[in-house]
């Protein structure tokens, strides 16, 4: 995915056939709902999360900016399922908001199924997941300090 957004014409390197048939639900999504790329596979941080990651895309998605986030699974999952990849998306949002100044509400995670020709796409509101997200921090911040003191 990240090649075929930097427009490289190899993008697509003898994929094997069910890596092929993921990619091709994907380059649908990409071309029907991505635009306006602001950074993708970059590393964030946040001096007040404490945390670090590499978010995997930065763009409009249905015309909002959005923090994107690809997932491959071997199943259908539902969003009861992924809460996880909410909060890592949560995170990227307020890393990039810390650092540029600019609050990105939508997270979209796009997922492919192995043997689907369909993505699946969860749409979600920042706001939404960041008190969760901090009492997850707390809560291993928490843990490690008692980890550290015994």
């Amino acid at each position: 995915a990240e090649r075929y957004l930097n427009n490289e014409e190899d993008y697509l390197r003898n994929p094997m056939p069910h890596v092929l048939q993921m990619w091709n639900s994907l380059q649908r999504v990409l071309d029907e709902k991505v635009n306006n790329i602001r950074m993708q596979e970059c590393p964030l941080y946040s001096d007040d999360l404490m945390m670090a990651g590499r978010v995997d895309l930065i763009a409009e998605f249905d015309g909002k900016p959005s923090i994107i986030d690809f997932k491959t699974s071997s199943r259908h999952k539902s969003a009861d399922e992924i809460e996880g990849y909410f909060l890592q998306a949560t995170g990227y949002s307020l890393m990039y908001e810390e650092r540029t100044g600019e609050k990105i509400d939508q997270l979209v995670i796009l997922m492919v199924v192995e043997g689907s020709n369909d993505s699946i796409i969860f749409v979600e509101q920042r706001d939404n997941w960041v008190d969760l997200l901090r009492e997850r921090r707390d809560e291993y911040f928490d843990y490690l300090n008692k980890k550290i003191n015994s």
